[in-house]
């Protein structure tokens, strides 16, 4: 699939009393793009979600968010 744009935000969040910091990979596709998208729209991001998070660096929190239009 084809993606219409990709924003990445910095995060960070307290938890504990420990600053923790991160991203948030916001991802725009074309539904149309997909067969079903009500059923992959939501494999991919757990997918892409879970690509990234194993590739930051200890301790660096990755969150991923589709948003589908058209």
């Amino acid at each position: 699939p084809r993606t219409r744009g990709v924003t990445v935000d910095p995060v960070t969040t307290v938890e504990r009393g420990l600053s923790r910091q991160g991203q948030h990979v916001t991802v725009s596709v074309a539904a149309g793009d997909f067969a079903d998208p009500e059923a992959e729209l939501p494999r991919l991001e757990a997918q892409l979600a879970r690509h990234l998070q194993e590739r930051a660096v200890l301790g660096f929190d990755v969150t991923v968010s589709l948003v589908a239009d058209g």
